[in-house]
């Protein structure tokens, strides 16, 4: 009569091998040894009636009855080995060893454990709890898996590597190295865990609490993946490289290292963080509190082997970017609602940082320097090309933008609701300030300067106001700004331009091909000069004024106006002009052709100087004109003559001189003065025209 047994071990040894089965639930066993060269089988039952009966027979004669137990263990052991199989609670359990191995498999609780170990190697399986384990060494190998609690591990080591993969919790590990190497999986809580390893290289793989984590290594390298709090985390290094992922709290985590390089990505409260580097680089993300950071560092294609560095980081709900090719080096850091881009090529480096709600924005190529920094809802831009620098400052609701090509040199900088701008190229330096700083209310100034072809330019606007400066071919432009004021300085082909505005007031310098033009502007008032080839122009007014000064031809022309006056002087073709006026006064002075006129007027004057030599022959004429205390006085010279006007104290006096002619009229204390010589009359000229 055939039997069915509740529970059976198997135990087989051949060769020298010693071999031990278990089935523990009714106390039955067997254990068989065998010496070399002999077999030996042992098979223990334990019966449903009572007491229980051990006997030795051969396995083919009773296989129907083993294989039909509750619990199955079997263990084989060969050449030199060790096998042991432990199974209870309706488990299986089997366990090879061959070849100088040890292998042990231990299942209880309806689960499954496999363990296998060949050529001098080590297999460790332990599983209970509806779970199963698979430990394969092979050749000098070490592995061990271990699962429990409906969980799944699998560990396999070749070629004298080591594996381990430990299972808990509804979860599934995988460990597998190769050719030397070491692979670590350990998952728990409703995760997968995976490692892979394989030419001298170690992988580690850890996840935790509804997460996944995956790390592969190979040629050397190292990779590590951390996941925990429903993440996810992925590690990737080849070519004797180093990668490193930790995420947690509902993040994402991945790194990517190749050839040398080196990359670590890290994130934390529902962010996202990637971490990339090829070719002898090295790249870092850090992403924390709903927030995005990328890094690339890559130097794939380059010859000799370059290395360069990215870094990335962004917490509280940012975003940062971090890309460097061609042996540079970027930085990007986002804080608070921010966002951050860092771009670098051809041995450059580029940094931006940005805080407060702000966004910040750095590129930089072909030996460049970008820096940008941008805080409090504030907009940084900086970009830098051909051996440049370019940098960017924003602050409190600002904006910034600079940008250098070709060895030059651009600054932007920004502070309260102000926007600065700034471009350099081709050697040259522009720097842009807007700064409303401890102003309230909040104000909004504007700054811009731009510099070409070995030139220079600065704009600074303070509290309210707007600032240009232009330079351009080997030219330097300057324009200052403050309380609710506009200047503006433009400057080309060698020439000088420096214009000041403060309180309320306008100021404009233009000067071209070789020439200098200055402007100030001070409590309320207008100044303009302008001078081209090879002049200089010098406009200042004052208190409610306006001075006009315009210079051309190798000429000079200055303008002083004061106390609610009006200053113009033009000169033209190697002359002189100089006219000032001060205390409600006007003073006009107008030379051309090679002369020289000079007009001052005070207290509620007027004073007029023409020297005119532009209609003939001979040259170089001179007209001088003075007014004082309501006074005015009017000298015109034409054709190498000479005028003088002076009137004092209510008076008036006129001079005329024609062709070689002098002409000279002095009145005071009311009186009225009037002096012509020559022929000709006087011409109407308008100093004050757009």
């Amino acid at each position: 009569m055939a039997l069915s047994p509740l529970n059976t071990a198997l135990a087989y040894a051949s060769n020298g091998g010693t071999a031990a089965a278990g089935a523990t639930s009714s106390g039955a066993g067997a254990t068989a040894s065998a010496g070399r060269g002999g077999d030996a089988v042992g098979v223990g039952f334990s019966w449903a009636d009572q007491g229980s009966l051990n006997f030795n027979q051969t396995l083919n004669s009773n296989l129907n009855n083993i294989l039909g137990g509750s619990n199955l263990a079997v263990a084989v052991a060969t050449n030199g080995s060790n096998a042991s199989a432990q199974a209870n609670g309706g488990s299986s359990a089997f366990a090879l060893g061959a070849n100088g191995s040890d292998a042990s498999a231990n299942a209880s609780g309806g689960s499954d454990a496999s363990a296998t170990a060949t050529n001098h190697s080590r297999a460790v399986a332990d599983a209970w709890g509806n779970s199963n384990a698979n430990a394969d060494a092979n050749n000098h190998s070490s592995a061990n898996a271990n699962a429990s609690r409906n969980s799944n591990a699998d560990a396999t080591a070749t070629d004298g590597s080591s594996a381990r993969a430990n299972a808990g919790g509804n979860s599934n590990a995988s460990a597998v190295a190769d050719d030397g190497s070491a692979a670590r999986a350990n998952a728990h809580g409703n995760s997968n865990a995976n490692a892979s390893a394989d030419d001298g290289s170690s992988a580690r793989a850890a996840a935790s609490r509804n997460s996944n984590a995956s790390a592969t290594a190979d040629d050397g390298s190292a990779a590590g993946a951390r996941a925990t709090g429903g993440s996810s985390a992925t590690a990737n290094a080849d070519l004797n490289s180093t990668a490193n992922s930790n995420a947690w709290h509902g993040s994402s985590a991945d790194s990517t290292a190749t050839d040398g390089s080196s990359a670590r990505a890290t994130a934390g409260g529902h962010s996202n963080a990637s971490a990339t580097a090829h070719q002898a680089s090295v790249a870092g993300a850090d992403a924390f509190d709903h927030s995005s950071a990328r890094a690339v560092a890559d130097d794939r294609g380059l010859n000799p082997r370059l290395d360069s560095d990215a870094y990335a980081y962004a917490s509280n709900h940012s975003n940062a970017d971090s890309v460097a090719t061609n042996l540079s080096t970027t930085r990007a850091y986002a804080t608070d609602y921010s966002s951050a881009s860092a771009r670098a090529d051809g041995n450059s480096t580029a940094i931006s940082s940005a805080d407060d709600g702000s966004r910040a924005n750095s590129t930089a190529f072909n030996r460049s320097t970008a820096v940008s920094d941008a805080d409090l809802n504030s907009t940084a831009n900086s970009n830098a090309y051909h051996s440049s620098r370019a940098t960017s400052t924003a602050t409190d609701g600002s904006s910034a933008r600079s940008l250098a090509d070709w060895s030059s040199t651009a600054n932007a900088t920004a502070h309260q609701a102000s926007v600065a701008g700034a471009d350099a190229f081709n050697h040259s330096r522009a720097n842009a300030v807007a700064d409303d700083r401890g102003l309230n209310p909040r104000l909004d100034s504007d700054a811009y300067a731009y510099a070409n072809n070995h030139s220079e330019a600065d704009s600074v606007a303070t509290n309210l106001s707007t600032t240009r400066a232009y330079a351009s071919d080997g030219s330097r432009a300057s324009a200052r700004a403050d309380g609710n004021s506009r200047a503006v300085a433009d400057a080309d082909d060698g020439s000088v331009a420096d214009s000041v505005a403060f309180n309320r007031s306008r100021a404009n310098a233009v000067a071209d091909d070789g020439s200098t033009a200055g402007s100030r502007a001070l409590h309320w008032s207008n100044s303009r000069s302008s001078a081209d080839d090879g002049s200089r122009a010098i406009a200042d007014s004052d208190w409610g004024s306006a001075a006009n000064a315009n210079a051309t031809r190798w000429s000079t022309a200055s303008a002083l106006a004061n106390d609610g006056s009006r200053a113009g002087a033009v000169a033209d073709d190697g002359s002189s002009a100089a006219a000032a006026a001060n205390h409600h006064s006007t003073a006009q002075a107008a030379s051309y052709f090679n002369s020289i006129t000079q007009a001052t007027a005070n207290r509620h004057s007027f004073a007029e100087a023409v020297g005119d030599d532009r209609h003939g022959l001979p040259i170089d004429s001179q007209a001088f004109a003075s007014a004082d205390n309501h006074s005015s006085a009017r000298a015109h010279a034409y054709l190498n003559s000479l005028s003088v006007a002076d009137a004092n104290d209510w008076s008036s006096a006129t001079a005329n001189s024609f062709r070689r002619s002098q002409a000279a009229a002095i009145a005071d204390d009311g009186g009225n003065a009037f002096s012509q010589s020559g022929v000709g009359r006087p011409l109407n000229y308008d100093f004050f025209q757009a």
